[in-house]
């Protein structure tokens, strides 16, 4: 099984958001996750990129990684000067309940949350 890893930088507007839901939805439908999942995906993205964009970062970066069955995405917010990630607890309840796992770090002063989607025959 082989991973394949895709790097986006992107400044930190709320445009950006979209072209990141976008390049995670073509990971998804390669990794084959299915349509339940393709939307858990995008919902997953959008909160987490709205959730950095409040730290009022210059960039948006983004890694993924994803192989048959499962994506796993690296949303840090570039450039941001905070000294803690003010996590709202609406977008943690929806993070909690449409990926598998997740987890937010504060590195230095650079906000960033991580998470994974598979299919549902990977996480039943």
């Amino acid at each position: 099984m082989s991973i394949t890893t895709t790097y986006v930088s992107l400044p930190a507007e709320a445009n950006s958001a979209r072209i990141i839901r976008v390049v995670a939805a073509d990971a998804a439908a390669i990794s084959d996750l299915g349509f339940d999942r393709y939307s858990d995906l995008e919902l997953a993205v959008s909160e987490v990129s709205a959730l950095l964009l409040t730290t009022k970062p210059e960039t948006l970066e983004c890694r993924l990684e994803h192989q048959p069955g499962e994506v796993n995405i690296w949303l840090e917010a570039g450039s941001a000067a905070v000294t803690d990630l003010d996590e709202d607890e609406l977008s943690l309840m929806v993070l909690d309940a449409v990926t598998d796992d997740f987890s937010t770090s504060l590195t230095g002063a650079t906000p960033a949350v991580q998470f994974r989607i598979g299919s549902r025959s990977t996480t039943a």
